[in-house]
């Protein structure tokens, strides 16, 4: 493994409140109702690859659940928020690319979600979780989608102000899929697809008109004020005012309408299971 790379997911789990922000944003509410639809229909023994702090884990009602992440910090995490679930949940420390000491046709159920983005070779990701899903098993991806160009090392951002390097100088891998080629990957490991596709349309929409003010603020920042304070105030900003948008569209049965307009939302997910 890439020490830097190693290194950066710690520092990340350790020091940056990522489900905490995520889940308040307009994107990851809508991510995590379109998860929870496919869990609350799950059951049986469910590994989650990428767990973080195990916000998904302690929704799971179908049965005993393992999560795998990188970082033995948000595992501690994910432990105290595991306490008093009914059904028994197990934690590893684990690389995504690296699941070998987990034993073939294991689970009956494998949520990989945000986490294909962020590993250097997603194909043996995939190949994994199908040598682990046992015969008829379930696996529900979400990834980020894209719309022009497929993105690779982004800039830090807003994780400078939480003292996190990158793994290359001021970047760190995060890329996205389309929908058909997660599906392929999928095929490819041997599994059927079910169902795949993107979601989180409604995030198309809200976006259009905040994220004009959110670029105004942006160059206005950059060219005078230079500040990390305004820059997260701006993020905040197009973040309130899209999830005030939406509202307003569903209050006035526009949310349907509005959709239409897209022909694919901001994230891809693929739904298969093992033969």
């Amino acid at each position: 493994m890439d020490k830097d790379y190693y290194r950066f997911y710690q520092e990340v789990g350790e020091r940056y409140p990522e489900e905490e922000i995520v889940y308040n944003t307009l994107r990851g509410r809508l991510r995590k109702k379109f998860v929870l639809q496919h869990l609350d229909t799950w059951s049986g023994l469910l590994l989650d690859i990428g767990c973080n702090k195990g916000t998904y884990l302690t929704e799971y009602r179908g049965g005993t659940s393992f999560g795998v992440d990188i970082s033995s910090h948000v595992l501690y995490k994910a432990k105290e928020k595991c306490k008093g679930k009914n059904f028994p949940c197990n934690l590893i420390v684990g690389d995504a690319e690296q699941l070998s000491f987990l034993k073939d046709r294991s689970f009956d159920k494998i949520l990989c979600s945000e986490l294909l983005e962020h590993v250097y070779n997603p194909e043996k990701v995939i190949a994994d979780i199908s040598r682990l899903l046992k015969p008829n098993g379930t696996l529900l991806v979400t990834v980020p989608n894209y719309t022009r160009k497929r993105p690779e090392w982004i800039g830090l951002d807003s994780l400078k102000n939480y003292n996190i390097s990158g793994v290359k100088g001021d970047t760190y891998f995060h890329t996205a899929f389309k929908p058909h080629e997660v599906a392929e990957m999928v095929k490819k490991s041997g599994l059927r697809i079910i169902d795949y596709g993107s979601f989180e349309k409604e995030v198309r929409y809200a976006t259009k008109i905040p994220v004009i003010f959110y670029y105004i603020f942006a160059f206005f920042n950059k060219i005078l004020l230079r500040s990390e304070g305004f820059a997260q105030w701006n993020k905040n900003f197009l973040d309130r005012f899209s999830a005030v948008i939406y509202i307003v569209a569903r209050y006035l049965h526009l949310d349907s309408i509005l959709k239409r307009f897209f022909r694919e939302g901001a994230r891809t997910f693929v739904v298969a299971n093992k033969h």
